[in-house]
């Protein structure tokens, strides 16, 4: 891939300032609509321009992003690294039962934050990425977006699942052996969190709950037409906005 192609694909997807789409007449009557939709007589069809929407004033030049926004990032990246490092320091000192929860948790944070910087410098630059690394790359990133962010969720509750376990039951885990319980814990968690990861790519629709992922597959403008902005949707998926059959009655 050479870089005259990969600019092809650089800053702002939406090079015009209009909106063109096909509108069908106004006859919506059942016996009329399935005669012109099968009909091929393309003169039923008229194109319509909605000039007045201003798409690339949303955009962020790559210059600006890489300038500013691309080290403020690894700035926080690097404070997250350091909490960690200081974690698995201090895990080494301790014999709690939650040790090898912990160890891995912390070991994904190293790993998740500094790849997720990564990948989010390119989906806000080059556009679609799946043009450069193909959809299956986009593919894996979800399936490792949703494995780690979930292993996240999860882990409070494993880890009080598993104290509550041997605190209150003792007796019956030292006769099972602590060490089986711990490790029962462990695999069913991480398998957990696969299997919810997977189930959610496995039955969403083209449409992600993450705008990073709709930007690598090359459907962020589907999002534009539905969403006034990134944020608007992430509260709506949070229920933060009052909606009516699902689209926010505020855009």
């Amino acid at each position: 891939m050479t870089f005259s192609s990969i600019s092809d694909y650089l800053h702002n997807p939406y090079q015009d300032s209009y909106l063109a789409f096909l509108s069908h007449p106004g006859n919506t009557s059942n016996d009329s609509y399935h005669r012109e939709a099968n009909s091929s007589d393309t003169s039923i069809w008229s194109m319509n321009l909605i000039s007045i929407i201003e798409i690339h004033t949303h955009t962020i030049h790559p210059a600006i992003s890489l300038a500013l926004i691309l080290p403020i990032q690894f700035l926080l990246t690097a404070s997250a690294i350091f909490i960690q490092l200081r974690t698995l320091d201090m895990l080494k000192k301790e014999n709690s039962v939650n040790n090898p929860l912990m160890v891995t948790q912390a070991r994904i944070h190293i790993i998740f934050w500094p790849s997720i910087v990564i990948v989010n410098t390119l989906t806000d630059n080059i556009y679609p990425l799946s043009a450069i690394f193909t959809a299956s790359f986009c593919t894996v990133l979800s399936l490792y977006f949703y494995f780690c962010t979930f292993s996240m969720i999860f882990y409070s509750f494993y880890a009080a699942f598993l104290r509550y376990v041997c605190c209150c039951y003792t007796e019956s885990v030292n006769n099972f052996g602590k060490g089986k319980i711990i490790s029962i814990v462990y695999w069913i968690f991480y398998l957990h969190t696969f299997g919810w990861a997977l189930f959610t790519i496995v039955t969403q629709y083209n449409l992600d709950h993450v705008p990073l992922l709709n930007s690598c597959y090359g459907y962020q403008e589907r999002i534009f037409l539905m969403e006034s902005t990134r944020l608007n949707m992430a509260r709506r998926h949070l229920c933060l906005l009052e909606s009516i059959n699902g689209r926010n009655v505020n855009m």
